[in-house]
């Protein structure tokens, strides 16, 4: 956080009226800039109904052989219902396109 952040919270941590206004406005303000669009020369897979990593953690091995990851399948992005389970496995192969199932979670 830098100086002029710190002493806006300063004055509005103790008002969250007042602080939730003011964190819309400044996310607004950054929705309205122009963003440069990220280009990459890697190839991107879309791999729909699986997710991968965890905050800070990286979902590839330290050989990046394999890829972590969590497939909800047709399952609806909502709170799990009594029985939904996630399957946990890993991605691995040329462009690691190949799902192995390692076991499941209803947690």
């Amino acid at each position: 956080m830098n100086r002029l952040e710190r002493k806006i919270y300063d004055v509005v941590k103790y008002n969250p009226r007042l602080k939730n206004f003011v964190k819309r406005c400044y996310q607004s303000v950054f929705d309205i800039i122009p963003y440069k669009p990220k280009v990459t020369n890697f190839e991107i897979y879309d791999r729909s109904g699986a997710f991968f990593g965890f905050h800070d953690k990286t979902p590839f091995s330290s050989d990046d052989s394999m890829l972590l990851a969590m497939q909800y399948g047709d399952l609806p992005l909502a709170m799990p219902r009594h029985g939904e389970a996630l399957v946990i496995g890993y991605y691995d192969g040329e462009g690691h396109k190949n799902f192995h199932s390692v076991t499941a979670t209803k947690s």
